[in-house]
């Protein structure tokens, strides 16, 4: 529990897998107030519009690799359908380490390969552009590529 006051402008009703680094969680804390909380302070509620939102500012600004694959955790955590995800088609938020480059940030058509089972990391390593994601963050975000 935060030892501070926030004002519900700074709150998010969210549960501990959708979590926002501009606002403070307060589902975990105070569990069986959210009809106060939300209804009654006006404590923002999660949406995937939210946070479809978020990734793209992120993505747009200076891109953190925690911060956006948080935003994709939460936005995976709302199980959307491939339509509501194609706002993000053009959205560079995708880590990518190059053969001989600085790393990328792409959009879901850059040339890249993803790592989703062990013996792929080795064999393409050095060969090939990869996603900068660890095998447990691909299978994670399955559901975004």
């Amino acid at each position: 529990m935060h030892q501070a006051w926030y004002s519900p402008l700074s709150c998010i009703w969210a549960e501990h897998q959708i979590q926002s680094s501009e606002k403070i969680s307060i589902a975990i804390d105070y569990n069986k107030l959210k009809s106060f909380f939300a209804k009654v302070l006006g404590a923002a509620v999660p949406n995937l519009e939210m946070h479809i939102l978020s990734l793209l500012r992120k993505a747009a600004e200076n891109p953190n690799r925690s911060q956006i694959i948080q935003e994709m955790m939460n936005i995976c955590a709302f199980n959307p359908t491939p339509k509501a995800l194609e706002e993000l088609s053009k959205c560079k938020c995708l880590p990518v380490k190059p053969v001989f480059c600085v790393k990328q940030w792409l959009d879901k058509f850059g040339k890249f390969a993803t790592v989703d089972h062990c013996e792929y990391g080795d064999t393409f390593a050095g060969e090939s552009p990869l996603l900068d994601f660890s095998l447990q963050e691909v299978h994670s975000l399955n559901i975004l590529y």
